[in-house]
């Protein structure tokens, strides 16, 4: 199929999804309504033994087998962050799991799978003001992601200091839409991580609008982690990530050839034209080219692939994103594969015992 053909396909199947999403606006409207005047009556609250504060992380659960003792690890790195979580779990808790969780929250919250992570935000979001809370930092972190790798990871104290209303990890662009015409990085921010600046003047109206009347869904057909970030962007409030493909591959450039070799070394493939001309420039010798020629091979790999997924050594390095994604798709698999080879060979630092755990058990080995 041409280029051509392939985007008014592209174009074809985005409009037939528009459509059927519309056609189902007045039966998803039914549900939320119904979900708003029954709540929070379908809640199952449970304080915890933390005190709220001027930090809060809202932190989305899905683990119907069980907590992954990975989850108290980032509890506990939240605290000590000075973040209080509020748990939200999209799964019934076991008493001993709640327990556990019950230690290291204000507040738990058991609820039906309704919205899946958005409804899950969203209801965290309301509790926070149904309890009279005004939070000044408050993080929006769903469990698809192992975080933080280290202990010693900045990031949210980095996203403190952009001094932007809202901010995240990674924010996604577009392919050749890097940054926009003002120099302003466009895209949106992935929704796995999202970190709120209330001292910052101009976006409160328009975050509670938004988790006000954002739609919610009782299947995935419907679901758009980009709403949010296009609310605010419309809404004009300033938004920021700590890292982005633009900002990866600035710091590609700026590294010296040794390191450029360790970043193709422990690269992460899911295309086999890339895997193979990533070997062919490892297995030739430096050159005048060489240089040109892997930045070339790494923004190409970069414009189909998640580049903290297909360079986790390159990311870590530079961005210190400190997280890695469950391996929902064989892009995240060969990242966590990509991630232990370095950790193994001492070129990255080892993970919590926890983390490390459950990556083998994900990758049976």
């Amino acid at each position: 199929m041409t280029k051509l053909g392939r985007k008014l396909r592209k174009e074809a199947r985005r409009a037939v999804r528009k459509l059927r999403y519309l056609l189902a606006l007045p039966e998803l409207a039914r549900l939320k309504r119904a979900w708003d005047r029954d709540w929070p009556a379908q809640l199952t609250l449970t304080e915890g033994a933390q005190p709220f504060g001027p930090r809060v992380a809202v932190l989305v659960l899905y683990q119907p087998e069980g907590l992954r003792a990975s989850t108290l690890d980032s509890c506990d790195y939240l605290l000590a962050q000075g973040y209080v979580p509020l748990i939200v779990s999209n799964a019934p808790l076991s008493s001993a799991d709640r327990e556990a969780l019950a230690s290291r929250a204000a507040l738990i919250c058991e609820r039906p799978n309704y919205g899946y992570d958005v409804g899950a935000y969203r209801d965290g979001v309301r509790l926070l003001d149904h309890l009279g809370q005004r939070p000044e930092h408050l993080a929006l972190i769903n469990d698809s992601l192992w975080f933080p790798l280290t202990p010693d990871n900045d990031l949210l104290p980095r996203l403190e200091a952009t001094g932007r209303f809202m901010g995240g990890l990674v924010r996604k662009t577009r392919l050749h839409r890097d940054r926009d015409h003002n120099g302003t990085a466009a895209g949106f921010i992935e929704a796995y991580f999202y970190h709120v600046n209330f001292t910052v003047p101009g976006g409160t109206e328009a975050f509670v609008r938004f988790w006000r009347d954002v739609p919610l869904t009782k299947g995935r057909e419907f679901l758009r982690e980009r709403r949010f970030s296009y609310a605010m962007t419309k809404a004009g409030v300033p938004m920021g990530a700590l890292g982005s493909r633009h900002l990866f591959l600035t710091e590609m450039a700026a590294l010296p050839t040794p390191e450029l070799r360790k970043v193709l070394r422990y690269a992460a493939y899911d295309s086999p034209q890339h895997r193979a001309r990533g070997t062919a420039l490892l297995e030739t010798p430096d050159h005048p080219e060489w240089r040109a020629a892997a930045l070339r091979h790494i923004r190409r790999v970069v414009t189909t692939a998640p580049f903290y997924a297909s360079f986790p050594y390159g990311s870590e390095t530079t961005l210190r994103l400190g997280f890695l994604k469950r391996p929902s798709k064989p892009i995240y698999r060969a990242a966590l594969q990509a991630y232990l080879r370095a950790v193994d060979a001492g070129d990255l630092p080892a993970p919590a015992p926890a983390i490390r755990a459950e990556i083998e058990a994900a990758l049976g080995t």
